[in-house]
């Protein structure tokens, strides 16, 4: 656990220094204020999460999900940002996400203005891991193909798995 006291207004954000990728955003308000269920929406990011680069370090897409449980649907959010954190513009993929080798999501021709987008699965069968394949099918405006640059044809893949406190926990018992 951790606490801190903040001296004043604003929004801090954070990330895990083992993690980077793990990060978030406190929202501190004057006492008595109101806070929306939008304004958390807009800084609320899954709780399990994944950065993986292209090849050519031009792009690196952030890969956040809810946790998965068995019944319900996971919400998957992927974020393309450039080596420096900013998102990038117009980016055009393919994104299929699977869980035990059963497809729960698979998006064809996608084009993001913001960089960043949302996709609900369909209902989990289980409480494993989400596997998320995304295609990078260039970047540029959907209907110039012929003038699309970066990244081409280029899959990445992430797995985005439960917490990191369990897993660590077994690989140290086995280790010892």
């Amino acid at each position: 656990t951790f606490s801190h006291m903040f001296e004043e207004e604003g929004e801090f954000p954070y990330f895990c220094l083992v993690h980077p990728w793990m990060q978030g955003t406190v929202i501190v308000q004057a006492a008595g204020e109101e806070h929306t269920d939008e304004e958390t929406d807009d800084h609320a990011h899954g709780e399990h999460g994944a950065m993986v680069m292209s090849q050519d370090g031009s792009v690196m897409v952030h890969i956040d999900s809810d946790e998965p449980a068995q019944g319900a649907e996971a919400m998957v959010s992927v974020e393309f940002v450039d080596a420096d954190g900013n998102p990038i513009e117009h980016v055009n993929f393919e994104i299929t996400v699977t869980q035990d080798d059963n497809e729960v999501l698979a998006e064809t021709s996608q084009h993001v203005h913001s960089g960043v987008t949302e996709y609900t699965t369909a209902a989990l069968s289980s409480d494993s891991p989400l596997d998320v394949q995304v295609t990078i099918l260039g970047i540029g405006l959907p209907d110039d193909e012929a003038n699309w640059t970066g990244p081409m044809g280029e899959t990445v893949s992430a797995q985005v798995v439960p917490e990191f406190g369990p897993l660590a926990m077994s690989i140290l018992a086995v280790a010892i």
